[in-house]
């Protein structure tokens, strides 16, 4: 967990409070739920993490990856909606990568529409989840970026995260 100073406008006594990077808070959360089955219910094996795709994990066997790329909106801001104040701290880009195999007991197809469709899924359960002060939003729908030179198909989203604090005043 990072420690950062909380600044949500007036209404708001100055004080320090602890959040996670929402980055390192999206791939923990899709790490611990994300669970991919073939067409005889084997699990695919995968993985969660960073920036970009990993192509010697490909190589090892994996099925399929997905990334959470760095901020690409670092342009802060604070909201005020009604009794709520909201600070937007960032866009971020989730990658879904998917190895294109033939005879595996699965299409990578089928595979990419599920992780989609989980994250999707994820997300929007955070996004209302009132026990919690960090919400993502959806900003973009899936668009698929496929590289067939490389025998991957990718899909691409763009997640806003914001903190959400209720005025004291």
């Amino acid at each position: 967990m990072s420690f950062q100073l909380g600044h949500f406008g007036e209404g708001f006594d100055l004080f320090f409070f602890t959040v996670e990077d929402p980055k390192k808070t999206i791939i923990n959360l899709l790490k611990d739920e994300l669970k991919v089955l073939d067409d005889t219910g084997q699990t695919i094996s995968g993985i969660v993490g960073g920036a970009w795709y990993d192509e010697d994990l490909f190589q090892g066997g994996l099925g399929w990856q997905v990334s959470v790329g760095p901020n690409i909106d670092t342009d802060a801001r604070i909201l005020d909606l009604g009794a709520l104040h909201r600070e937007y701290v960032g866009v971020y880009v989730v990658n879904v990568w998917v190895l294109q195999k033939r005879n595996i007991g699965y299409t990578p197809e089928r595979v990419r529409w599920d992780l989609t469709q989980y994250i999707d899924d994820i997300l929007l359960r955070e996004m209302f989840d009132p026990s919690t002060d960090t919400k993502y939003e959806v900003l973009t729908g899936w668009s698929e970026r496929d590289e067939p030179e490389d025998k991957i198909l990718r899909s691409e989203i763009l997640v806003a995260a914001y903190y959400e604090k209720a005025r004291l005043n």
